[in-house]
């Protein structure tokens, strides 16, 4: 990633120690993969999920403080891709510092190429297949076809992955429609009842063309805390009695609309 970019950003130097942490999970391939690259870099584990109405940890625990990833935390640590309703200064995000006036200039990727990009990731050898599956999670390559040289400042001068531009420019959506449904890549992770994750997405499938452990952590998960999943037309939001302190995370989902997680 470029190092000016970071400093633009003013992300704080947590992530490049990530020692004697958790990673907590959301309910996508984007939040599961991260996780995944996370693991091979520093050998850390997933030891929370958060379904954005619950919040469980796994019963192989620990001590260990939890990084959000693919969550965008009101406070704490975490990796994230959305504009957010609460600024964090904790959290790391291309979109960290977007807000509503600038809501179009945002990045419509996913944390999963944010994070192989903050890591400096080397995807040279990968194949355009390779390179179309990432480019297809969380519908990345849309923000192309929306806006042509937004997409070229992000993957050329920020995340300095030139090689997607040709990936976006060179395959139809339909193409990426279809490896979507191939591998049930929108599917979502789902908890049940007993408190095992599961999923219709080919995990199995895309860690072997990827060389890489795409499974779900197998061990049970407790419900730790409950939260009211909520969301809102943001003129809505402004005559709600909501308050910072009870937003545990946040996200603006298009330019008036917004996603909520409230502590009950």
């Amino acid at each position: 990633m470029n190092l000016d970019y970071i400093k633009q950003k003013e992300f704080k130097d947590w992530y490049k120690k990530l020692d004697g942490v958790g990673l907590c999970l959301t309910d996508d391939l984007d939040s599961l993969a991260s996780c995944k690259v996370l693991n091979e870099i520093f050998k850390i584990d997933i030891y929370g999920f958060f379904s954005f109405d619950t919040y469980y940890l796994s019963e192989n625990r620990t001590d260990e403080k939890l990084v959000g990833v693919d969550l965008d935390l009101a406070k704490h640590k975490a990796f994230s891709n959305h504009v957010t309703y609460i600024q964090n200064p904790e959290i790391i995000s291309l979109n960290k510092g977007i807000t509503r006036a600038n809501y179009y200039d945002k990045f419509a990727g996913s944390t999963l190429i944010t994070v192989l990009s903050l890591y400096n990731v080397n995807l040279d050898k990968l194949s355009n297949k390779q390179l179309q599956l990432l480019l297809a999670v969380d519908s990345g390559y849309l923000q192309y076809h929306f806006n042509k040289d937004l997409f070229t400042y992000y993957y050329k001068d920020v995340l300095q992955y030139p090689q997607f531009i040709d990936i976006a420019k060179n395959t139809s959506k339909k193409e990426f429609e279809r490896l979507q449904r191939i591998y049930n890549l929108k599917c979502k992770i789902q908890i049940d009842e007993e408190g095992y994750l599961n999923t219709y997405i080919k995990l199995n499938e895309l860690g072997d063309i990827f060389n890489i452990d795409l499974s779900l952590p197998k061990e049970q998960f407790i419900s730790i805390q409950q939260y009211q999943n909520v969301g809102f037309n943001y003129f809505q939001l402004q005559k709600e009695n909501i308050t910072d302190n009870i937003i545990f995370s946040s996200a603006i989902t298009n330019k008036d609309y917004v996603k909520l997680s409230l502590r009950v």
